[in-house]
């Protein structure tokens, strides 16, 4: 299996393991922290540290557990930390600006227009559990975990999000 491969080699300290996870990893972090701090250098830093972090505990890793969400957790705590630290309020929607700009800015895959286009139809909630639904593969019970909500809740907005999607998705086909 390719996790228990990935996680043996880091515990034997390969360089090679270590930059699988960080290159597979890295933008699904970025996204979550990024939400929850809204700062693209602090979101950088704290990104590093849960990559430390985790190379620090891997040998508190079990092969049973899911390596994405106990990696997640890693990041979602770092930022917790961090957010305590500098005494703020923990906001983990969508701030449409900041999102806008960092589009504009960072074009890094042909998805991106994708997530602007999700932003504009569906709600800040909705748009949390699309993306991490949708674009990075998490579970619902991860996701509600992740947002502190019920699995039943995260699955319902997903739902109502969809239908949001493809009704206006068949629309712009329509008029084109």
């Amino acid at each position: 299996m390719e996790t228990i491969r990935l996680v043996e080699g880091i515990r034997r300290r390969s360089e090679s393991a270590f930059r699988e996870v960080y290159d597979n990893y890295f933008k699904l972090l970025k996204h979550i922290i990024y939400k929850m701090v809204r700062n693209h250098e602090i979101a950088d830093d704290l990104v590093q540290e849960t990559f430390m972090k985790m190379y620090e505990r891997i040998h508190t890793y079990t092969v049973d557990t899911n390596f994405k969400f106990w990696l997640i957790q890693i990041a979602r705590n770092t930022t917790l930390d961090y957010l305590r630290k500098e005494q703020k309020q923990l906001n983990i929607t969508v701030n449409e600006e900041a999102v806008g700009d960092y589009i504009d800015d960072h074009q890094t895959d042909n998805y991106e227009h994708l997530y602007k286009k999700i932003e504009n139809i569906v709600t800040k909630d909705e748009y949390e559990i699309v993306i991490l639904r949708i674009f990075h593969g998490l579970k619902f019970h991860e996701i509600a975990s992740m947002l502190d909500i019920t699995t039943a809740v995260a699955t319902n907005k997903y739902s109502r999000a969809i239908k949001k999607l493809k009704k206006e998705l068949r629309e712009e086909d329509l008029h084109e």
